[in-house]
């Protein structure tokens, strides 16, 4: 048989929810001091209340404030274990504050609850490369591109996995599925491969495209001198080394 509440306990959690209902209002308005000091007002009443620890932690990161951020959404976690939000983003709190292992163990957590992530399995490969175990990170990132087809970002990470474990051809054909929306990073690194495998031609060219984007980018910049150098246009070369020295 259900615990019968008092009135006053009733009322105190009719009270807290008007508070929480107010306070991510707030939050919705993009007020985040506010929205914290709300959520906090909350917790004095009722320590364990989920939905404010856990949107104390979104209030707190969006504040970069990380340490608060990492404390609100552990307790919120302990509240609700198997809470994906909050899993989500103690992953993310964990790898912006460079503490990728703890960041993995978050990722791996969530992928036992929600297998087809796409994002989440991007995030683990993030994690992984910044560990150095590229090649866990390339079946990430593969893994997340199987699932959602299409974020430049997955692919330009994949091709730096795919560099440092010395594979050029495979990395350029990552950078290339980046192309229709590649940022100036992504064409510096595809440069770089094509250059590594002597196509100067078209290294040249992804450089030329990196500094269309950005014009004083010092690593498109100096990958283009040596491009030129290769082709022996010691002229041209030599007009890209300055202007990176310049900057």
């Amino acid at each position: 048989m259900a615990v019968k509440q008092s009135p006053k306990q009733s009322a105190k959690k009719l009270d807290i929810s008007l508070h929480l209902r107010q306070a991510m209002d707030v939050h919705r308005q993009n007020r985040f001091v506010e929205a914290e000091r709300a959520y906090r007002a909350i917790l004095d009443l009722a320590p364990d209340c989920f939905a404010a620890l856990h949107f104390l932690g979104l209030a707190c990161l969006q504040q970069n404030k990380l340490p608060e951020a990492l404390d609100s959404v552990s307790r919120a976690l302990k509240a609700k274990p198997q809470s994906t939000d909050s899993l989500a983003m103690r992953g993310i709190v964990l790898s912006n504050l460079g503490r990728y292992a703890e960041a993995l163990e978050s990722h791996n957590a969530l992928l036992a609850l929600q297998p087809k992530s796409a994002e989440t399995h991007y995030n683990r490969g993030v994690a992984l490369a910044k560990l150095g175990r590229h090649e866990e990170a390339v079946a990430s990132y593969k893994s997340s591109i199987s699932l959602k087809p299409g974020n430049p970002q997955v692919f330009h990470n994949l091709g730096n996995s795919l560099v440092e474990l010395g594979r050029p051809q495979e990395a350029l054909e990552a950078y290339d599925g980046t192309l229709a929306g590649a940022k100036t990073e992504t064409l510096v690194n595809r440069g770089n491969v094509l250059l590594e495998l002597k196509r100067l031609d078209e290294a040249l060219e992804s450089y030329d495209r990196a500094l269309a984007c950005e014009r004083d980018h010092i690593d498109a910049l100096i990958g283009r001198g040596h491009a030129l150098c290769s082709l022996e246009r010691n002229d041209d070369a030599l007009i890209s080394y300055n202007r990176a020295l310049e900057l």
